[in-house]
């Protein structure tokens, strides 16, 4: 079974308040050959692949009462053993694990996500800094979030992300980055609005941030 839709459109929306923290990034001074929103960039492109990649591919069986199924309480339970395109060529291997329980009736669900990902010349950008990144594995950065979603609309995650990957610009510059970051966020899949918090650092980076959305 594939993770329900009022699921799937709340990590969207989180993986979106996510990546505008990039945009808004505190950190100070340059790690590298990386300035402070380029790392926060980079932070936010691999929180958002860790969830999106991580509800596509995830998926299971699913027991719920023989009467009524469609309108029913269900459980997830699945081993997670993918290789995901990436937005601008090459690819992630994803591997890991899902849990979760829901009411397909109240619209309420609740899933525990753990996964590793080996990118694999994984190319992706984001739009507030316009800096193309391409990501090899070194070896892997490992994921694990806890998500909450109650009447199909209202969400709450909890999640980590620690690893390191190697990556290169366009414009020449490389590095191997080491990450380790915290984040919670909440809000409404409804009406677009909500909150998220990330800290931690990336790149060497300390950041400490808060979006608001809507």
């Amino acid at each position: 079974m594939k993770i329900p839709r009022s699921g799937r459109v709340a990590s969207l929306l989180a993986s979106t308040f996510l990546l505008g923290l990039a945009g808004c990034s505190d950190g100070t001074g340059v790690s590298g050959k990386l300035s402070s929103d380029e790392a926060a960039a980079l932070a936010a492109i691999l929180v958002g692949q860790g969830m999106e990649s991580g509800l596509d591919v995830s998926g299971g069986p699913a027991q719920s009462p023989a009467s009524n199924p469609a309108a029913a309480p269900f459980t997830i339970s699945s081993q997670i053993d993918a290789e995901v395109p990436c937005p601008l060529g090459g690819t992630v291997v994803v591997s890991g694990s899902v849990e979760g329980s829901g009411d397909d009736e109240t619209g309420d669900f609740d899933l525990a996500l753990t996964l590793a990902q080996a990118h694999r010349g994984c190319r992706a950008t984001h739009e507030d800094t316009g800096v193309v990144f391409t990501l090899d594995g070194d070896p892997n950065v490992r994921f694990q979030f806890e998500m909450s979603v109650r009447n199909e609309t209202d969400f709450d995650f909890l999640g980590s992300m620690a690893g390191r990957v190697i990556w290169e610009t366009d414009d020449g510059r490389s590095g191997s980055c080491g990450i380790d970051l915290s984040f919670d966020l909440g809000g409404s899949a409804l009406n677009g609005t909500g909150s998220a918090n990330v800290t931690g650092q990336v790149c060497g980076v300390e950041l400490s941030q808060a979006v608001s959305v809507g």
